[in-house]
């Protein structure tokens, strides 16, 4: 189905976090059912440290995919930039259907249980994490 990228917003409010993030760090996108803003908000939490960055565009093409249409997605940080004053922003890279299986699968010595509000939705490793950064730079990208 494609890869895209994803602005986050609300990063204003965890910059202790993003700036502890670095390009092709794996991300969870958390569905926050009992957010007392927004019942469909999705919240973006690094998988190295398991902190929120902050959270998806309100009704954006992630919200249509995972909670309208069921889509798989895998996501990780294209780019971590300096912003306005001494804010940073983060833009996300999200694979989606099957190309989130395929980012997934192919990342030697990773294995798939599923992503919002699965199972599991953390990825048991086998090798560095540095190794699947490596390899999303070079075949997403």
């Amino acid at each position: 189905m494609g890869v895209y990228r994803l602005s986050v917003v609300g990063e204003s409010n965890y910059q202790r976090a993003v700036r502890k993030c670095a390009v092709g760090d794996v991300v969870d996108l958390r569905h926050e059912h009992n957010n007392p803003h927004d019942a469909r908000a999705i919240a973006i939490a690094t998988k190295k440290h398991g902190e929120v960055i902050g959270y998806a565009p309100r009704e954006s093409w992630v919200h249509r995919a995972a909670l309208d249409e069921g889509k798989d997605l895998f996501a990780w940080i294209d780019s971590v930039s300096p912003g306005e004053g001494s804010n940073w922003g983060v833009v996300l890279k999200v694979a989606i259907g099957e190309d989130a299986h395929k980012a997934f699968h192919r990342a030697d010595g990773w294995e798939f249980d599923g992503w919002i509000d699965g199972p599991a939705r953390t990825p048991k490793p086998k090798r560095s994490k540095s190794a699947l950064a490596d390899f999303l730079r070079k075949w997403l990208t």
